[in-house]
């Protein structure tokens, strides 16, 4: 420090240089108090930089996981839009071969429907009954 050399050789006082040496002792504290503060600025924006990457790779999982729950939900209605048991014409059920709940190959018998319309009956009928046959 040259203050302490102007001190020896009589130049300034020790009262000067007592106020020298405090201002320089101020002044390095200031520098080290910024050179912290610097470190804690650096280390924040480590953090935050990491915060962000977080945010982003959460961001990418939840919309690979919409996708994922997307293609669910499609998957779910082409399975509902192949349940619908349809008929090819209008009838009576005669004959139900499955309940609700239990799954069904494509193409297998559900019901059996008749139709009353085109229905053909043969039966056999004593000869003493068939005055009282009616359509």
């Amino acid at each position: 420090m040259r203050a302490k050399g102007l001190l020896t050789e009589g130049y300034i006082s020790r009262k000067e240089f007592d106020s020298y040496e405090t201002a320089y002792e101020a002044a390095r504290a200031q520098l080290d108090a910024a050179r912290a503060r610097e470190k804690t600025a650096a280390a924040r924006i480590t953090t935050a930089d990491f915060a962000v990457k977080a945010s982003l790779a959460r961001s990418s999982v939840s919309t690979a996981l919409r996708a994922e729950a997307e293609a669910a939900l499609n998957v779910a209605e082409a399975n509902l839009t192949d349940t619908t048991v349809t008929f090819p014409s209008a009838g009576v059920v005669a004959y139900k071969a499955k309940e609700s709940g239990e799954f069904v190959k494509g193409g297998s018998a559900v019901y059996t429907v008749y139709d009353l319309e085109k229905m053909l009956v043969r039966v056999d009928v004593d000869e003493t009954f068939v005055a009282g046959i009616r359509l």
